[in-house]
C-alpha cells in the first residue's frame, strides 16, 4: 500500500496551488517548509527536493523545471500549464537569485526580512514579465513561454492533429530564424573583410 504525500510535500502543493501565478525554488520551499531555521542546510534541500519530485509525479498539472543558477537553485518547481509561472521558473533558476542570510538577527526578524525579501525578488522578476520588459515577449501570442504551454495542453489533451500542426509551426519558425541567423552572420564577415585594409603593389614594395 502506497503512503501519501508526507507534511513537506503538502506544504509545498499548497503553496502551488495558491500561488498559480508563481514558481518555487528549493530555497524558497525551504523557507516556506522550514520556518523557524534561518539558513537552510543540505538536509532540508535534500528533504524539499524529494518533495517537490513526489509531488509532479502525484499531479500532473505540476512540473520541475531545470536551470543554470546557484547550487540549491537549479529546480523550481511551476505550474504546467501557466505560462507566468513557466516564466517565473525560467528566471528564478536563470537569473541570480540568490537570498541572503541573516546570521546576526533575533528568529522573528529574520522570518520578516525573509519574506520581505522574497517578495521585493519576485516583485522584479515580475516587473521584467510585463508588457514591454526585458521577458515580455515570451508571454505574448506567439511568445516562447506561451509556445511551450500550448505545446504542454496539446499533449495533456492527446490531440495529434493540433499537435502535429504545432510541430509544423515551430519547424517553420525556427528555419526562418536559422535562415536570418545566417544571413546576419554572412553580413557581418562581409562588413569584416570591407574593413580590412587593403594594400596596394607599391606599399608591399613589389615595384
Amino acid at each position: 500500500m502506497s503512503r501519501g504525500p508526507g507534511s513537506v510535500e503538502r506544504a509545498i502543493v499548497d503553496a502551488v496551488r495558491r500561488e498559480p501565478d508563481n514558481a518555487f525554488t528549493t530555497e524558497d520551499l525551504c523557507r516556506i517548509v522550514y520556518r523557524r531555521s534561518k539558513r537552510p542546510q543540505k538536509k532540508h534541500r535534500v528533504s524539499v527536493l524529494r518533495a517537490m519530485r513526489n509531488a509532479i509525479e502525484r499531479d500532473p498539472n505540476m512540473a520541475l523545471y531545470r536551470g543554470w543558477g546557484l547550487p540549491g537553485e537549479l529546480v523550481a518547481i511551476y505550474h504546467r500549464y501557466n505560462p507566468h509561472s513557466l516564466g517565473m521558473a525560467h528566471l528564478k533558476c536563470e537569473l541570480p537569485y540568490r537570498y541572503p542570510s541573516y546570521p546576526l538577527l533575533d528568529l522573528a526578524e529574520a522570518l520578516r526580512q525573509q519574506e520581505d525579501d522574497r517578495s521585493a525578488r519576485e516583485q522584479k522578476l515580475r516587473h521584467l514579465m510585463r508588457p514591454g520588459g526585458s521577458y515580455g515577449r515570451y508571454l505574448e501570442a506567439d511568445g516562447q513561454w506561451t509556445k511551450a504551454v500550448e505545446r504542454a495542453c496539446f499533449e495533456r489533451d492527446c490531440d495529434p492533429e493540433m499537435l502535429a500542426a504545432w510541430n509544423a509551426e515551430q519547424e517553420i519558425a525556427r528555419a526562418a530564424w536559422l535562415a536570418e541567423f545566417v544571413a546576419l552572420r554572412a553580413r557581418a564577415q562581409g562588413s569584416e573583410r570591407k574593413e580590412e585594409p587593403e594594400f596596394h603593389d607599391e606599399q608591399l614594395g613589389l615595384l
